[in-house]
């Protein structure tokens, strides 16, 4: 077994000029000391961030942040040792040489906010971000392939010197209280600075669309839920790449009484078969699960 104490204290002042531009500047210290079958290690930080939002217009927002981060080792990520359990029981090794992440990250965007659009109650949002991250000692999961029975490799979480990851994400949603509809996406690139190498924690891009309706004074609330999973193949050398595919949902929400809901889901609607990227068995098929959440008691 092992221990991990992490600590950290933030500072953060905002400033506002002209009524539209505001500035964010923040301190963060973190430290940490991680100890477990004769290893030892700590070690702390103090990073800084700073965020400028600009809104020319009502409702529009345009705002860049320069942040620097800290991620202590995880003592499972340190300590780990064994086997990973069937269907795939490859030797999992510890390291206990693991050093701390240390982030520079530099981000940008608009956020929209705005109410009215339509009708005199629905509300509009959205927001977009890209987004670039230079890491040193970035911690990843890296399959040594040694000749270790029975699969010929050990995984093992290693650092990586120096790693950079860019992306773009996006979300924008609608609600017109007796309709809402509202879409997220992401791309996420991440790649090995030395070797042009993908790393093998980075997502496969997919997009998510919800659309949903209310009903009896809102009581109920229901609607369908489809995500798009591109195919995965930036990996490291070796690695099983991820496959496409594509996931429908229905959900719904009612609200019987004050204080009991019933709810519903149907997940994978369509019955795909699929395997989520680095997992080692297929995720479920189509599946349904009720539900009752009962509150007792005062308010």
């Amino acid at each position: 077994g092992g221990e991990r104490t992490v600590s950290g204290a933030f500072v953060q002042s905002q400033l506002t000029f002209y009524d539209t531009v505001d500035l964010t500047t923040a301190l963060r210290y973190d430290s940490y000391e991680l100890s477990g079958n004769g290893v030892e290690s700590d070690g702390d930080r103090v990073s800084p961030k700073i965020t400028l939002g600009v809104t020319p217009l009502t409702g529009l927002t345009v705002f860049g942040t320069y942040a620097e981060g800290y991620r202590a080792p995880a003592v499972t990520e340190t300590l780990i040792n064994g086997i990973h359990p069937p269907p795939a029981p490859f030797p999992l090794r510890p390291n206990p040489n693991l050093s701390p992440e240390v982030a520079h990250n530099l981000e940008g965007g608009v956020n929209l906010k705005h109410n009215g659009v339509l009708s005199s109650n629905d509300a509009f949002r959205a927001k977009a971000v890209v987004f670039q991250n230079k890491v040193e000692d970035y911690i990843d999961g890296v399959e040594v392939f040694d000749g270790t029975p029975p699969f010929g490799f050990a995984y093992q979480y290693q650092n990586i010197a120096n790693v950079t990851l860019e992306g773009v994400e996006f979300e924008a949603s609608y609600d017109a209280r007796v309709w809402f509809a509202s879409i997220a996406a992401s791309r996420i690139r991440g790649e090995n600075d030395a070797t042009g190498e993908g790393l093998l924690s980075i997502p496969a891009d997919q997009v998510s669309i919800t659309l949903g309706f209310r009903a009896f004074d809102e009581k109920l609330v229901a609607g369908a839920r489809a995500r798009f999973v591109s195919d995965q193949d930036r990996v490291p050398a070796g690695t099983p790449e991820g496959e496409a595919y594509t996931l429908v949902d229905l959900f719904a929400e009612y609200q019987a009484t004050d204080n009991a809901t019933l709810n519903f889901n149907i997940n994978n609607l369509l019955d795909e078969t699929y395997m989520q990227y680095r997992d080692s068995l297929n995720s479920p098929g189509f599946n349904a699960r009720v539900g009752l959440t009962m509150r007792f008691g005062a308010n």
